[in-house]
């Protein structure tokens, strides 16, 4: 088995860390990663109830944009050969106008999976991410989690190819509790699986640090048009570097926009393109 498919398995065990390693400077019963239903025993989707935003079936796609140092233009990503995921260093920068590659993957989706799909335990609400390639699509076999209700709003970003970095970096939460100029936590446990030569490696265990604070509302030109959202200023420290992200976050769509700082000085842009409600 691949290199690459052994880290997809190792996903889950990660997820869990991830659910374990919440702080707030608030009472820690306040950030909550979902909400308790009367009937949970008998609504084995009791964990999708509260969501406003990310219902199943709904589908987000993303454009995003990577920034090298030292280099002009906008970079995307681009796989070299003819078959789809050989490896974990298959995956190279091209501009985001080149389409010379085997596959040059122009945009990311998310799917909020429905209930006939598996779910990751009680805890979170079932995405899916797939990269897009001109009219093509490859599921990533990345089956991770949102988490949504009247507290939080927390999400699992795209982690596949060189996404795999923004583990080192904020993941996109939108604490509904805190206001302007607030501050809340997140903590993630991060095991050597994830280490790439492109940006960091390393043995055993590390932990990155995240903090987040509210900077207030603000109005964005998006996709959609005008669009009012939350500002939110993130930061995660970690032996492997310093990252720093600013996201947009609408009542309507959810994740709008995300500007990143990675770890290796390069910078990534994210922006919602297109929303399909199922609903």
């Amino acid at each position: 088995m691949e290199k690459y498919n052994l880290l997809t398995y190792a996903f889950g065990s990660i997820i869990l860390l991830s659910i374990m390693s919440l702080r707030c400077n608030h009472n820690t019963k306040d950030i909550i990663f979902y909400v308790e239903h009367e009937s949970k025993d008998s609504i084995p989707e009791f964990h999708n109830l509260n969501n406003q935003i990310y219902k199943p079936g709904n589908i987000y796609t993303y454009d995003y944009a990577f920034t090298i140092p030292g280099k002009n233009g906008k970079y995307i990503l681009c796989d070299t050969i003819d078959e789809f995921f050989p490896g974990r260093d298959s995956d190279i920068f091209v501009l985001a106008n080149d389409t010379s590659c085997y596959s040059s993957f122009i945009q990311f989706q998310m799917k909020i999976a429905n209930k006939t799909e598996e779910s990751n335990g009680e805890l979170q609400t079932s995405l899916v991410y797939s990269l897009l390639s001109g009219n093509k699509s490859y599921n990533l076999l990345s089956r991770t989690g949102v988490v949504e209700n009247h507290i939080n709003l927390w999400i699992h970003p795209i982690r596949v190819l060189y996404f795999e970095i923004l583990e080192f970096s904020p993941f996109p939460y939108l604490s509904y509790r805190a206001s302007p100029g607030e501050s809340y936590y997140f903590d993630l446990t991060v095991g050597s699986g994830w280490g790439d030569p492109r940006w960091y490696t390393f043995e055993g265990n590390i932990d990155v640090k995240s903090k987040y604070t509210i900077a207030g509302k603000k109005s964005i030109r998006t996709a959609f048009g005008e669009e009012l959202c939350t500002e939110v200023i993130a930061q995660s420290i970690s032996p492997a570097g310093t990252s720093e992200c600013t996201f947009f976050f609408s009542e309507t769509y959810g994740l709008m926009m995300a500007n990143y700082l990675l770890i290796n000085g390069l910078r990534l842009e994210i922006e919602l393109a297109s929303a399909i409600h199922s609903i």
